[in-house]
This record gives structure tokens, C-alpha cells and sequence, in this order.
């Protein structure tokens, strides 16, 4: 078996690439622009209200089932409409 020399570290112009600094200063106003014309157009907002502490074992639950909460309220709600025949999903 060959034996591979690795590269030494030397400091110098590679050393001070690693400690530039990013630039990076958040969201644009373009991009926030694109956000809210995206919310506005695209989805709709429902507000849930649960009691405290409930919060944590809703979300926990979700995790635990792979989804974010939000997933994991609509599956709830779109599940339940569906066993119990409410009506049909557009």
C-alpha cells in the first residue's frame, strides 16, 4: 500500500481567505419585496390557539412524524374532514 503525504498548512494567502468575513447583510428589499407578494397571492393565514404547554406537544409530535406544524395541523384537519365525510377537498 502507497503512503500519501498530505499538504502541510502553511499560512499565507490561503490562511487569510479562511478568515474573510462575509458580506452577507440579510434579505434584500427585492427579496422581501418577493416574499410578501408570494404570501399575499399564494397562501392564506389561519391563527391557532391552543392551551399553554400544549404548544411543545403539538410540535413534538410533528417531529415526530417527519412533518414541520404546519404540515402536520392541515394532514390533521385534511384527515379528519376526510374520515368523517364533510366534504370534498377542492
Amino acid at each position: 500500500m502507497r503512503h500519501i503525504k498530505r499538504a502541510q498548512f502553511s499560512p499565507g494567502k490561503d490562511h487569510a481567505m479562511q478568515e474573510k468575513k462575509s458580506t452577507y447583510k440579510g434579505n434584500t428589499d427585492a427579496h422581501r419585496a418577493g416574499n410578501a407578494r408570494y404570501l399575499a397571492e399564494k397562501v392564506e393565514d389561519i391563527k391557532l390557539r391552543v392551551p399553554k404547554g400544549q404548544k411543545d406537544y403539538y410540535k413534538t409530535a410533528a417531529s415526530a412524524a417527519g412533518q414541520s406544524l404546519n404540515q402536520f395541523a392541515i394532514s390533521a384537519m385534511d384527515e379528519k374532514i376526510s374520515r368523517e365525510h364533510l366534504m370534498k377537498r377542492k
